[in-house]
């Protein structure tokens, strides 16, 4: 989880080895204790995260889209979209 707090929609699938973290430390500055990125993560309802995808905090992933595996989200996610890849982005629309 994390410092910045994780909201689930309703029917929300997290997949095996699915990762949502809302915090993440920054490695700029190896001094103790180390900085956090900490933001809020939205999963809105009917979202499916497959296994092994990570969303990073900040982000919302609209209603009914699905992360692909292994995919890393950076940005939103739009309702009703597949998104895939390193950084992931938008593959599809489901209607």
């Amino acid at each position: 989880m994390g410092r910045g707090g994780i909201t689930l929609g309703e029917h929300v699938v997290l997949s095996p080895g699915a990762v949502v973290t809302s915090d993440s430390l920054v490695y700029s500055n190896y001094t103790m204790p180390r900085p956090h990125n900490s933001a809020p993560v939205v999963l809105e309802d009917g979202v499916w995260v497959c296994a092994n995808a990570v969303i990073l905090p900040g982000v919302t992933v609209g209603k009914n889209s699905v992360v692909a595996a292994g995919s890393v989200v950076t940005k939103n996610v739009p309702a009703n979209v597949l998104v895939a890849g390193v950084p992931a982005v938008i593959r599809k629309q489901i209607s």
